[in-house]
């Protein structure tokens, strides 16, 4: 069932320093506790990126930020962070922010190449958007991921 929700795109200064709060918890705990992943999450790239979320009942629901080319890869925008609460896993959020996120790169970014650092057992759901694997499986922080580029002409299709 498609919801109709708000969606936020703020550049850093923007964010509201509550929503902040709760995005760097949310991260924290999905990246650094539930992944067993110690790593640092601010990494100087939240400053320059455009933020995507969405709140319910005041909780940050599903979260992304969006990079520029040269912040994350010297070719290609990216979209990273890309996260959804426990609460509301399951309830297409996650879905809805890629496509959100995907819309977003080419309002602000245009349709520059797009490249992201995919989980392995995320690769069949960033196909579905248009994500294509370029690269063999590599491990970052001790999780196995691909490199994933987006064919436009496939994002196309749905934006």
């Amino acid at each position: 069932m498609k919801q109709n929700i708000i969606w936020f795109d703020e550049d850093f200064e923007s964010v509201p320093r509550k929503d902040w709060y709760q995005i760097i918890q949310l991260r924290e705990t999905i990246f650094i506790l539930e992944q067993f992943c110690a790593y640092v999450d601010c990494d100087g790239k939240d400053i320059e990126a455009r933020h995507v979320y969405t709140k319910v009942n005041n909780e940050i629901a599903a979260y992304c930020r969006l990079l520029d080319v040269g912040l994350s890869y010297s070719d290609a925008a990216s979209v990273g962070r890309i996260v959804t609460h426990p609460h509301f896993r399951g309830k297409g959020y996650g879905h809805q922010l890629l496509v959100e996120s995907i819309k977003k790169i080419k309002q602000h970014y245009k349709e520059v190449n797009v490249k992201i650092g995919a989980q392995c057992y995320l690769e069949k759901f960033y196909k579905r958007y248009g994500f294509k694997t370029v690269s063999n499986m590599y491990l970052e922080d001790g999780i196995p991921h691909y490199t994933m580029n987006l064919d436009w002409n496939i994002a196309s299709t749905w934006l």
